[in-house]
C-alpha cells in the first residue's frame, strides 16, 4: 500500500519521535516501505539575527544535524528498513511539504507535540492541509491505540480515514455502520 514514508522529527525534542517513530517503522515494514527520515533546521527568520552568528554557522549546522541523524537512524530504525536520511533548512513545514514532493511519498508521518485535544500545532496544521499525501498525525498519548489498530487490521489500517476498508460499503468506514459485521469492525474504533 505504502512504498515511501516520509517521518519527520526533532532529533532534540525525544516527544516529536517516541511515538510516530515506531508507528512509522511499523508501517515500513509492513509494506516493505522505503522510510525517508526527516529533520528540519528552522532559518532565522531574519537578516538582523542572523548576523548575530558566526559566518557559515547554518552550513556548519546542517552537517551536525545530518551526522545526527545518521547515528539517530542507526539507534531508532532496524537495519532490515531501506531509509534514506534527509536533512531540510527553512520553515518546517514549508521543508516537510518540499521533503514529501521531492521524496514522491505516499505517507507523512509526524507527530503533534500539542496536548490540547481540540487543536494542531502549527507545523502540523499546515502540513495535514496543504500536503497532497496522506498525513499521519500521531499524538503521544494516542500512541498505544493508533499501533494496536496497525496491529489488528494490517494492511487494512488506513491512517487518513481512521478506519478499514468496508468490502459491503466499498470505502474507508470507522466505527459502527449497517453491515459492520461482515467487514469486521466490532466498534473498537
Amino acid at each position: 500500500m505504502y512504498k515511501d514514508i516520509l517521518l519527520a522529527i526533532d532529533i532534540d525534542d525525544k516527544s516529536s519521535w517516541t511515538a510516530s517513530a515506531p508507528i512509522a517503522i511499523e508501517l515500513a515494514e509492513k509494506f516493505g516501505a522505503t522510510l525517508h527520515v526527516m529533520v528540519v533546521i528552522p532559518t532565522f527568520g531574519s537578516s538582523l539575527v542572523a548576523n548575530f552568528f558566526p559566518k557559515g554557522y547554518e552550513k556548519k549546522t546542517m552537517e551536525e544535524a545530518a551526522a545526527r541523524l545518521h547515528t539517530w537512524t542507526k539507534a531508532n530504525i532496524p537495519s532490515g528498513i531501506k531509509k534514506q536520511h534527509i536533512v531540510g533548512h527553512g520553515r518546517v513545514y514549508e521543508e516537510i511539504l518540499r521533503g514529501a514532493t521531492e521524496t514522491n511519498c505516499d505517507l507523512i508521518i509526524l507527530c503533534d507535540r500539542r496536548t490540547d485535544a481540540d487543536m494542531l500545532g502549527h507545523n502540523a496544521d499546515k502540513v495535514a492541509h496543504q500536503a497532497k499525501q496522506s498525513v499521519l498525525i500521531v499524538r503521544p498519548q494516542a500512541f498505544p491505540y493508533i499501533s494496536g489498530l496497525i496491529k489488528r487490521y494490517g494492511n487494512g489500517y488506513h491512517p487518513r480515514a481512521w478506519g478499514r476498508w468496508c468490502p459491503s460499503r466499498g470505502t474507508w468506514a470507522a466505527g459502527l455502520h449497517q453491515g459492520a459485521d461482515e467487514c469486521g469492525l466490532d466498534g473498537v474504533l
